[in-house]
């Protein structure tokens, strides 16, 4: 898989704005949340397997990610037609997860 971005190579105040970055283009627009003064440490890989778009996230660092119903209406990813893209995902901690962007 494709390193997309490793937390220790982006200096510490611009770490968390790289990184929800990363995320929201893997995912679509969403707000990443980290408590203040933790440090953002972690990967996050990705590759295509045909129309399927595989990432995995490693991380220690306690996080949380949302997206808001404005978010979700304005990602420019939808299918054409105006049908929606519909993401899937699998998450536990310390366990693979698995997202899908098209069904």
């Amino acid at each position: 898989m494709t390193i997309l971005i490793r937390a220790d190579d982006v200096p510490a105040r611009q770490r968390r704005e790289a990184w929800r970055s990363v995320a929201a283009e893997l995912l679509g627009p969403l707000d990443v949340y980290v408590d203040p003064g933790v440090p953002l440490r972690g990967e996050m890989h990705a590759d295509s397997l045909g129309p399927l778009r595989v990432g995995r996230v490693q991380t220690s660092t306690p996080h949380g990610v949302r997206r808001t119903a404005g978010q979700i209406g304005r990602d420019s990813r939808a299918l054409s037609g105006g049908a929606r893209d519909f993401r899937e995902s699998a998450v536990a901690a310390g366990r693979p997860g698995l997202a899908a962007a098209q069904r």
